[in-house]
């Protein structure tokens, strides 16, 4: 079954904070203090997350991407169904304007 891409990012969203809570965590077990905590922790949680949380992001790029493809098949839906009725008109236009050679 197909997750959604809301439910994806908001997963890898919060597994991103949890790191970032865990890193923070770990700096202030280390007696990391202040400015130096908030770095330690953003860093160290990003570079973390680049391997650990690999398959999430893939999810959530796949649904993003997906979203992306559906919204451009709906325009290209539209666009299609407007250029059919504009050409209906154009040819009703031009049988009224056209002489009866009867």
């Amino acid at each position: 079954m197909k997750s959604s891409p809301i439910v994806s990012a908001l997963v890898y969203t919060m597994a991103r904070f949890g790191l970032l809570g865990a890193f923070g965590l770990i700096g202030y077990l280390l007696g990391l203090r202040s400015y130096l905590l908030i770095g330690f922790a953003f860093v160290t949680s990003a570079i973390a997350s680049l391997f650990l949380l690999d398959r999430l992001r893939d999810k959530v790029s796949e649904g993003i991407f997906s979203f992306k493809n559906r919204i451009n098949l709906r325009i290209d839906e539209a666009a299609a169904a407007e250029d059919a009725w504009i050409e209906e008109q154009l040819n009703q236009e031009s049988r009224k304007n056209k002489p009866n050679t009867d």
